[in-house]
């Protein structure tokens, strides 16, 4: 029984903090890095983020009730295709922004570019490093 209450809280963390992150997509990746932080880019992909999170709550939700037709893939499915009706019907509405004015200048800001070469650098020194330790 603990672990059922422990699955339900859970996934309706999941489902409140999807909801929020839905609503405030720029508060998931630092601001200060890009020039224009409320680009459709940066809106749209922490937004598909958070609908992610939000079908995984429901999901996680959905197949301890469905858990009462069986252990089969049919309950799974069910589960499954009630979680994506869920999910669209749990998103918050948010109303349509009025066209921002795009930046004249680049996508990156002087701190984002430094973050972006620090990080590739990083990334290819751990590379280097496995491929050493590999070839022992």
């Amino acid at each position: 029984m603990a672990l059922i209450a422990l699955r339900v809280i859970i996934g309706f963390g999941f489902i409140l903090f999807g909801r929020w992150a839905y609503r405030n997509p720029t508060k998931l990746h630092p601001a200060n890095l890009y020039t224009n932080p409320e680009a459709p880019l940066l809106v749209s992909l922490p937004r598909a983020f958070a609908l992610l999170l939000i079908l995984v709550g429901s999901f996680s939700i959905l197949i301890l009730a469905v858990a009462r037709l069986g252990e089969s893939i049919f309950s799974a499915v069910v589960a499954l295709g009630l979680s994506f009706v869920s999910t669209w019907c749990l998103r918050p509405r948010i109303p349509e922004r009025q066209s921002v004015p795009a930046t004249v200048g680049g996508f990156l800001t002087v701190t984002g570019k430094w973050f972006i070469g620090i990080a590739l650098a990083i990334a290819a020194l751990t590379f280097a490093l496995i491929l050493v330790l590999l070839r022992r």
